[in-house]
């Protein structure tokens, strides 16, 4: 079970902890889609590219590691694309914000709210799921919690 917990109250940055050990740490980007992953000893970094129904990307030294494409124009849910697999990260139900990971129609992960101000995030994740592309899918569901917040601010 991985804890995804902010930096501080008014931080967008986020720590990943595997119990009480860090696994990785995300660095937001205070303007635009994009943030600095870093994955153990390993750097990433990730990023929206293009304007509308835009892709989120995951590149380790220029290299494209993984892919996040939305489904469709009005909808929430994202087909991320590795090397390896094709997963579809998307909600669980029409209200909620909960995510869930699926390859094909077997389920492989779920990213949670969770604290006294749903601040905080939970993952579990199986682990045939690379960590990198675990770490890619927390950022992509904190971008998709992010944009939520401001279209309901708005």
């Amino acid at each position: 079970m991985l804890t995804i917990t902010r930096n501080g109250f008014f931080s967008r940055n986020l720590d990943v902890r595997d119990g009480i050990a860090p696994v990785a740490e995300i660095t937001m980007s205070s303007f635009r889609e994009r943030a600095e992953l870093r994955v153990g000893t390993e750097l990433y970094e990730a990023r929206r590219i293009g304007w509308v129904n835009s892709a989120l990307v995951l590149e380790r030294q220029g290299t494209e590691v993984a892919r996040a494409e939305p489904e469709g124009f009005f909808r929430r849910a994202y087909h991320i694309r590795t090397n390896r697999a094709t997963f579809t990260l998307k909600p669980e139900g029409f209200f909620r914000t909960n995510y869930v990971l699926t390859d094909g129609d077997t389920n492989v992960g779920t990213i949670q709210r969770t604290g006294f101000f749903r601040s905080n995030l939970e993952a579990a994740f199986r682990p045939e799921v690379d960590r990198a592309v675990q770490v890619f899918a927390v950022w992509v569901v904190a971008v998709l919690l992010r944009r939520a917040a401001a279209a309901a601010a708005g």
